[in-house]
């Protein structure tokens, strides 16, 4: 990934003096976030609550599991109305357990460090991505080509409407849930009615 030298590596301090330099901050004010090693559950919490908006780029070859449990796990992604947005109720079968609770966005680069291009295979070219929050306990992947998640940073302030997507998505799912209550009440309350004591043939 590409970006204009004047967004690397920017000093930042805190009111407290401490400095914090970001990988990559966009004149949006993006903050990109590129883990190659392994982060201590605690300075990725620090990184999170310093940068307001920050979206990590997490090297997935890194542990030899990585790549084997995503292509067992992602058998659990379930479509969803958008294309290249899934869930999956069983986010610690894809991603790696450090990743989980994030509240950023995390998007997994399942080829490493090593250089794409054109004549590179399709799914080196996509990035996984792990929104921040669930939808009714499932969590949100999206698949987001390389070429689209440089052009959005480039463009935008987010990468994509994380908050958005998993709020619209939760919502659908309790109204689901609601409905097919609902139908289950319906059918139990028919069943109910049909179930009485049968009368008997008066015999005269």
């Amino acid at each position: 990934m590409r970006f204009p030298k004047d967004w690397q590596e920017v000093l930042l301090r805190a009111s407290s003096g401490e400095k914090h330099i970001a990988d990559v901050r966009t004149e949006h004010g993006l903050v990109l976030e590129f883990q190659h090693s392994h982060i201590r559950p605690d300075e990725r919490r620090a990184r999170e609550a310093f940068y307001p908006n920050l979206a990590w780029i997490v090297d997935a070859t890194r542990r030899k599991r990585d790549r084997p449990r995503f292509e067992e796990g992602r058998r659990s992604l379930r479509l969803t109305a958008w294309q290249g947005i899934y869930t999956t109720p069983f986010p610690d079968g894809c991603f790696a357990q450090d990743w989980l609770d994030s509240r950023a966005p995390v998007f997994f680069d399942f080829s490493g460090t090593e250089p794409s291009g054109p004549r590179a295979p399709a799914d080196r070219e996509v990035l996984w991505g792990l929104l921040p929050g669930r939808a009714a306990g499932n969590a949100v992947v999206i698949a987001m080509p390389r070429r689209q998640l440089v052009q959005a940073a480039h463009r935008r302030p987010q990468i994509l409407a994380s908050r958005r997507i998993v709020e619209t998505i939760d919502a659908l799912f309790r109204a689901q849930a609601r409905l097919d209550a609902r139908r289950v009440a319906v059918r139990s309350s028919w069943r109910f009615r049909g179930s009485g004591p049968r009368r008997r043939r008066a015999r005269f």
